[in-house]
């Protein structure tokens, strides 16, 4: 007891006095930015589509967010969650060297596989991981607009390689 007390008594002046030596900081390396978007934009087929999607709200640029990331050889793939409407591609890829730091996403495996309502096509992909043959493995709980106020669970959750 007398042991426990006196170790208290020491911590509690150790820290009042604030003058033992402290070690020195571990030298941290900077962070790099390599990809960073004020907008999440899209490779689109024509800059007609691109105004098509954003007419009829299909692409609502504020509401693309990337919520997972693995890489792949030279691809990384970046998943996005349809919670809110306006993401036209919930699975898309960008090169591991980028000419830019904002590089347009290409839908993967293509537009028509992330066609919203398409049951056969990817809804909303929570998680993907890529196994060491190469093998993606993606899983997508099959609803989209989950935070709105009208979410569509019109296709059953699936995972998939």
């Amino acid at each position: 007891m007398l042991a426990l007390l006196l170790f208290a008594a020491v911590a509690l002046a150790a820290a009042q006095n604030d003058t033992l030596p402290r070690p020195p900081a571990p030298r941290r390396e900077q962070f790099r930015v390599i990809y960073e978007w004020n907008v999440i934009d899209f490779e689109w087929k024509s800059p007609e589509d691109r105004e098509a999607y954003l007419n009829t709200s299909r692409y609502i640029p504020q509401n693309v967010l990337i919520s997972g990331i693995n890489f792949y050889q030279d691809d990384l793939f970046l998943t996005m969650p349809r919670m809110l409407d306006g993401v036209p591609a919930t699975l898309a890829t960008i090169p591991v060297a980028p000419s830019d730091t904002a590089p347009k996403l290409r839908p993967f495996p293509s537009w028509s596989q992330n066609t919203v309502g398409d049951c056969n096509a990817l809804q909303f992909v929570q998680n993907i991981e890529i196994d060491k043959n190469g093998l993606m493995w993606i899983l997508d709980n099959g609803r989209v607009g989950t935070l709105t106020q009208n979410p569509d669970a019109k296709c059953p959750p699936r995972w998939s390689s």
